[in-house]
């Protein structure tokens, strides 16, 4: 056996203990097995939930019940999350696990959208694809369709639905029929409940929501590493020329923005995003050329970029020469009438208040 595998649990012949969820509490379990426990579902939730709240005990006795929002000291950059801006409740464990149980009950049609966005845009469906690019051309075409998209998307993914669902088709009618629309409904209105804990729908939120907190990570980080160098002056020269290149293009769009074709712009662009998510294209960019290339291409802007930035933009002003003719070296203090004349010393350098050098107390290097 391998080092790999040494710490591997094997079955040696032992029996191992089961635990089986049966129903009601007063249901005795026919189970003949020794080594399988029976436990009733509101037992294991009482059990499930004393774990949370000594976990919540254990956690609140770690952590510090210090609030440092109620720090009285002036912070030296201003914290607008501080609630000297907003009052807003401390943090609180306990208040923290309710508030995170009661969002991830709701939170469910958010990921459905987000579920069914990832679908149109993969081309799951190809037909459901190409119907969202003919109403995205329509709505560029003619922008004031918007004011109708909320609208319709209430009419359609909201209400017709619910009426589907208070009458529904009896099973005997044909597909060529038509939907009966009068008559007395059929079942009852559907209502919108957050999921009850410990369900299914309950741990789909949880999961969901841990690969969406992967995926605002990932995101996050991309940005900062593409945008903070560039933005941050860490290289002076090379931020000053994107400044300045920024600075410019907004003063030409300023003038110049209504002349733009904006709905072929936006038709483009929206064609652009949703052909990348086609599995062809996806698999296309995602190949080792595609990314040397993009690697590549991007080294070479960067480069031309810190080029231009040192040929064009100087941080430090030139040094300019000077001839100085000095006619007197010494001088005498105006309150003293009879005092003796003192040096003057000249120096290249500056000898401010607050120089390094005369705050430590050294001489200026110059000559009398």
């Amino acid at each position: 056996m391998s080092n790999e595998q040494s710490d591997s649990v094997a079955n040696r012949d032992t029996p191992i203990p089961l635990v089986s969820v049966t129903g009601p509490d007063n249901q005795t379990p026919n189970a003949q097995d020794d080594t399988k426990h029976h436990i009733s579902a509101s037992k294991l939730k009482d059990k499930l939930q004393s774990l949370g709240d000594n976990l919540e005990r254990l956690l609140s006795q770690v952590l510090p019940s210090r609030d440092y929002d109620d720090d009285d000291s002036q912070p030296t950059v201003k914290d607008r999350r501080s609630r000297t801006y907003v009052d807003r409740p401390s943090f609180s464990l306990p208040l923290m696990s309710t508030n995170f149980r009661r969002f991830n009950a709701r939170i469910g049609v958010a990921f459905v959208f987000q579920n069914r966005a990832i679908r149109l845009f993969t081309w799951r469906q190809p037909t459901q694809t190409l119907s969202f690019l003919f109403v995205y051309t329509f709505v560029c075409v003619n922008p004031t369709l918007l004011a109708v998209l909320p609208l319709a998307a209430i009419l359609f993914f909201i209400m017709v639905p619910a009426f589907l669902a208070r009458h529904p088709p009896p099973p005997t009618h044909l597909p060529t029929d038509l939907y009966p629309l009068s008559g007395p409904p059929l079942a009852a209105a559907q209502t919108i409940k957050p999921a009850p804990e410990l369900s299914k729908d309950f741990f789909r939120n949880m999961r969901d929501l841990q690969n969406s907190m992967e995926d605002f990570s990932r995101v996050h980080d991309s940005i900062l590493a593409f945008t903070v160098p560039l933005t941050n002056f860490s290289n002076e020269a090379l931020s000053s020329t994107l400044y300045l290149a920024l600075l410019f293009t907004s003063v030409l769009l300023f003038i110049t923005a209504h002349l733009l074709p904006f709905r072929f712009l936006l038709l483009v662009v929206g064609y652009t995003l949703t052909v990348v998510g086609h599995p062809y294209v996806a698999d296309l960019l995602s190949a080792e050329s595609t990314v040397q290339l993009i690697e590549n291409k991007q080294h070479e802007s960067r480069s031309l970029l810190l080029q231009v930035s040192k040929s064009d933009i100087s941080l430090q002003p030139h040094t300019s020469t000077r001839e100085v003719e000095i006619f007197e070296l010494q001088h005498r203090p105006l309150h003293l009438a009879s005092g003796e004349y003192e040096a003057v010393l000249f120096s290249p350098s500056p000898y401010a208040p607050l120089s390094p050098s005369r705050v430590a107390g050294d001489r200026p290097r110059g000559r009398c």
